[in-house]
């Protein structure tokens, strides 16, 4: 099967490459989930630049864009280094791992900076 495995200390979420499918560990964890299935929007592009337009929420706010942004790069740093790695959503920092934290930014280009 295809997708990501999300492990916490509570269990974990399977999410499935095709039509968002979510299994967990224990049915509880996915509580308050809705159906277990995360959808498609269509229209993004049009949804921001109505927000703007008429300073209403898009249909998916920013921080649903940051999440699951977040979760991409974990992917691709975890494929990237070889091996498991810790996260901590709070921090948004890998636990004890200066290396993988290092993959976390891309380096400035000159002469522009953040």
């Amino acid at each position: 099967e295809r997708g990501i495995k999300l492990v916490g200390s509570d269990g974990w979420i399977f999410i499935h490459v095709h039509g968002g499918k979510l299994e967990a560990s224990r049915a509880s964890i996915l509580e308050g989930q809705g159906t277990g299935e995360l959808g498609r929007v269509p229209g993004h592009h049009a949804s921001f630049l109505d927000a703007v337009r008429t300073r209403r929420d898009p249909t998916a706010p920013a921080i649903a864009g940051h999440r699951t942004a977040v979760v991409c790069h974990l992917f691709n740093i975890a494929m990237q280094m070889g091996r498991d790695l810790q996260w901590n959503p709070e921090t948004e920092q890998f636990v004890d791992d200066d290396e993988a934290n290092a993959l976390l930014a891309a380096p400035d280009r000159q002469p522009w900076a953040v």
